[in-house]
Protein backbone atom coordinates (compact mmCIF):
# COMPACT_ATOMS: atom_id res chain seq x y z
CA UNK A 1 0.00 0.00 0.00
CA UNK A 2 1.21 3.46 -0.84
CA UNK A 3 -1.48 5.44 0.95
CA UNK A 4 0.85 7.03 3.49
CA UNK A 5 3.39 7.80 0.81
CA UNK A 6 0.78 9.35 -1.47
CA UNK A 7 -0.65 11.50 1.31
CA UNK A 8 2.82 12.61 2.35
CA UNK A 9 3.72 13.46 -1.25
CA UNK A 10 0.49 15.38 -1.75
CA UNK A 11 1.00 17.35 1.46
CA UNK A 12 4.57 18.22 0.48
CA UNK A 13 3.46 19.44 -2.94
CA UNK A 14 0.65 21.45 -1.38
CA UNK A 15 2.97 23.12 1.12
CA UNK A 16 5.53 23.82 -1.58
CA UNK A 17 2.95 25.48 -3.83
CA UNK A 18 1.67 27.63 -0.95
CA UNK A 19 5.24 28.62 -0.07
CA UNK A 20 5.88 29.56 -3.70
CA UNK A 21 2.63 31.55 -3.85
CA UNK A 22 3.47 33.45 -0.68
CA UNK A 23 6.94 34.29 -2.01
CA UNK A 24 5.38 35.69 -5.17
CA UNK A 25 3.04 37.89 -3.13
CA UNK A 26 5.77 39.61 -1.13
Amino acid sequence: RYDKLAVRYQATTHIASIDHWLKRLT
